[in-house]
């Protein structure tokens, strides 16, 4: 814990020395990258330009045009969302509506998907690859039984991210945005 009072000193500090405009081209950047980089783990190219544009819109910051599309705007509004609501506990209906945003059509490419809600009794398939040439990387089936004890362990799952993130969030990121929307911190 002392060291993160530690960093969270460091944090005030330099956050001191920053202007409204310092703090949002350093938010436009953060998130920018965490945008393109949750979209590759998924094995997806987002242009930088339309992340940009995405973040510009939501922020309210000026763009001369909007190149920004439903993927794109879907996904900064997730981010976003995580970042401005850290104070609320994560729930199913949290990651539900997420997941609905992401995949606002009810497909993955060409398959249907089960959207905001969990998957059934079917088989469900981690594939990748062009269309004609998808890869399986793996199958995994899906029983009666199976659903019931996953619907458990998700609850738990669930209630115990909100417990860790809650601590984190709280001790580190909030702090430091609440101190500076009531003046403590520098302009």
């Amino acid at each position: 814990m002392n060291d993160v009072s530690r960093l969270i000193g460091v944090l005030e500090v330099m956050a001191q020395s920053l202007t409204e405009n310092d703090l949002l081209k350093a938010s436009e950047k953060i998130l920018s990258d965490d945008a393109i980089e949750t979209s590759a783990i998924e094995g997806e190219m987002l242009k930088r330009s339309s992340v940009r544009s995405s973040i510009r819109k939501k922020l309210g910051l000026p763009q001369k045009t909007y190149s920004s599309d439903h993927k794109t705007d879907s996904l900064v509004s997730m981010l976003l969302d995580t970042r401005e609501n850290a104070y609320r506990y994560l729930s199913e209906d949290i990651l539900m509506r997420w997941h609905a945003a992401l995949f606002p059509t009810g497909y993955s490419g060409l398959h249907k998907i089960r959207v905001g809600e969990y998957r059934g009794e079917e088989a469900m398939r981690i594939i990748s690859g062009p269309i004609g040439k998808e890869k399986v990387h793996y199958i995994c089936k899906c029983s009666k039984v199976t659903a019931s004890r996953d619907m458990e362990k998700k609850s738990l799952f669930i209630k115990g991210l909100a417990v860790a993130e809650v601590q984190v969030m709280r001790s580190v990121f909030c702090e430091t945005k609440n101190r500076h929307h009531l003046g403590i911190l520098g302009k």
